[in-house]
């Protein structure tokens, strides 16, 4: 193996351990940016930062990214999520649809499914998967349930 793969490796695991360790004050974004600041400092050239940036280059006189809106709008998806996860609305929803279920599985669903699809009409349907994602985590956490046992 290269030294640059050695290196790739170390910086993924680094950034693996640091998302699922969670030290304090350290959430999966501010870890996602640690992990993206080393690949560009270690195992990226400055003409390839450059060119992935959407700045032309010698070698590359026609950028890889012309727009950034995509970019730009992921992004925004992102910080969204994490504000609302940091001020527990997701927790919240999950509290009160499972409130609101009275200890029925069916119901449980279907509010649950009713607000995903409130938060996906006031979001944007990019941001589905992150918000279905931390209500559902949320309700199995408030309720005590894990869901590992359930398939052991």
């Amino acid at each position: 193996m290269q030294l640059s793969q050695i290196l790739a490796i170390a910086v993924f695991v680094f950034t693996y351990v640091l998302i699922v360790l969670k030290p304090k004050k350290l959430n999966e974004a501010h870890a996602a940016m640690i992990g993206a600041a080393l690949t560009a400092f270690l195992l990226l050239s400055p003409y390839q930062v450059l060119e992935a940036l959407g700045i032309s280059t010698p070698a590359m006189p026609v950028p890889l990214v012309t727009t950034w809106n995509v970019v730009i709008i992921l992004v925004t998806l992102m910080v969204i999520s994490t504000i609302l996860d940091d001020h527990g609305f997701f927790e919240y929803c999950a509290y009160r649809a499972i409130h609101a279920s009275k200890n029925n599985g069916e119901r449980l669903f279907l509010y649950t499914f009713l607000v995903v699809s409130f938060i996906s009409e006031i979001l944007l349907i990019s941001s589905l998967a992150t918000a279905s994602g931390l209500i559902t985590l949320d309700s199995l956490d408030t309720c005590f349930f894990l869901p590992l046992q359930q398939v052991l």
